[in-house]
């Protein structure tokens, strides 16, 4: 990856310092000749590292993930809590009972976790780009998908998922700037 360096801040550094000529490799310059991107990255070697730069903590699961991580199941938990998916379900159920009136059949705890693993497992299998047709097909598709939802059902909870109340959030768009995801954290 090419490190970019710009020629107006180098000016004033070289005036400050004397400069000792190194190999910086092949180097790439930019239509108006102002930047110049080294293949190579130029690590200033003089002086102390910043203080901000300096991790003071140990990387690596927290103490508290490694005391309550077992499973993948609860692993996930922490990023996404039980309260916090109950009102996915709540406000999904919502919206589906506005698109789909009576035929909407409200979505579970293991449903709505069914939905999520399979969006995780798309984008694992670099399924992203993939539409969800092929996602379910029965000669080239990946059988989990449709051993695990119809696809049709897939299809209804995408267009109906909702993180909160839509109503709600037009209504307090105009004053209050986190009124979408405020209740979550």
């Amino acid at each position: 990856m090419a490190e970019r360096h710009s020629e107006a801040s180098s000016d004033s550094e070289c005036e400050d310092s004397a400069e000792v000529e190194v190999d910086k490799g092949p180097t790439y310059r930019s239509k108006n000749n102002q930047e110049t991107w080294y293949e190579n990255p130029q690590r200033n070697t003089e002086g102390r590292r910043a203080a901000r730069n300096i991790m003071h903590i140990t990387p690596g699961p927290t103490r508290y993930a490694v005391r309550n991580v077992d499973t993948a199941e609860s692993a996930f938990q922490l990023f996404l809590t039980p309260s916090l998916l109950q009102q996915i379900i709540d406000w999904t159920n919502k919206e589906g009972r506005l698109v789909y009136g009576h035929q909407w059949a409200d979505v579970d705890n293991i449903e709505m976790n069914c939905y999520l693993g399979l969006l995780i497992l798309a984008g694992v299998m670099k399924g992203q780009n993939e539409s969800v047709m092929s996602l379910w097909n029965e000669e080239n598709g990946r059988a989990i998908f449709s051993q695990s939802m119809s696809r049709k059902r897939f299809r209804a909870i995408s267009r109906c998922i909702r993180f909160d109340d839509a109503a709600a959030r037009r209504r307090t768009r105009s004053t209050e700037k986190t009124g979408s995801y405020s209740k979550c954290f």
